[in-house]
């Protein structure tokens, strides 16, 4: 194997495999701020390195075929002194749109003598005009995800996060990653819808209202709250689609 890399060595890494379920992006990123913050200690080292062409070949077939499309991109990582066994964080290419923003899989691999993968997460990269938020949901449908998310971002109630993939142009647009899940309702007030949000370093609950054949989105305090002093611990307006998305420049 081919080793390109980034090396760290981290003492929280002992036992742990690399890769995960993080996407590509977030992957090379908690890699980048383990090397910084762990660099004095001695334990395995991880390397990110570039597939071979046959192995991404026999990747894409097992990770993206199933959904008829083919590999966007890779990252395979593996400890230094393994050369047998490794995993790699797979991008399918785009296989449907969401408002004119791509959807595609992402997945993470194994390989040990043949490839086999998790289950692959759904995700919308959505295009907003000051950031690119990959957004990816559970117990919600994608679309209620990226309206939830868009209740946030068009407000610019969530500072800007940046995560690092070198593969980026330099100048393309800060990138987070968020995950949008809808809270059981044995945790909020009957009759209504409440969602979780977690991105890089940002938290928010939202309900939904529906009244009078409007939908509104209104943010309510995280429940662990116990003060005010944070944009995360208090209630934000109750607005429609159009009105937050009224709030962004270009309407987009």
């Amino acid at each position: 194997m081919s080793s390109d890399a980034s090396n760290y060595d981290c003492r929280s890494q002992k036992g742990r495999r690399p890769g995960g379920a993080m996407s590509v992006g977030i992957l090379l990123a908690a890699l980048a701020v383990a090397r910084t913050a762990c660099a004095d200690a001695v334990w395995p080292t991880i390397v990110l390195f570039d597939l071979p062409r046959n192995e991404r070949r026999a990747l894409e077939r097992v990770a993206c075929h199933p959904f008829n499309v083919g590999m966007r991109s890779s990252q395979g990582t593996r400890y230094e002194t393994e050369t047998s066994t490794f995993r790699a964080s797979v991008s399918c290419a785009q296989h449907a749109t969401l408002y004119g923003n791509p959807v595609i899989f992402e997945r993470s691999c194994r390989y040990e003598g043949s490839w086999s993968c998790d289950e692959a997460t759904e995700m919308v990269l959505a295009r907003y005009p000051d950031r690119q938020v990959n957004i990816s949901a559970k117990d919600v449908s994608l679309t209620d995800a990226y309206w939830i998310m868009s209740y946030f971002v068009l407000r610019k109630d969530m500072k800007r996060e940046t995560v690092h993939d070198p593969r980026r142009p330099v100048q393309a647009r800060p990138l987070d990653s968020c995950r949008v899940e809808a809270v059981a309702e044995e945790f909020h007030a009957v009759g209504e819808d409440q969602f979780h949000v977690e991105c890089r370093s940002a938290k928010r609950r939202l309900k939904r209202l529906r009244s009078d054949g409007t939908t509104r989105y209104q943010q309510v305090p995280l429940p662990e709250c116990a003060t005010t002093d944070n944009p995360a611990c208090v209630y934000g307006p109750a607005l429609s689609v159009n009105e937050f998305r009224a709030a962004s420049s270009d309407g987009k």
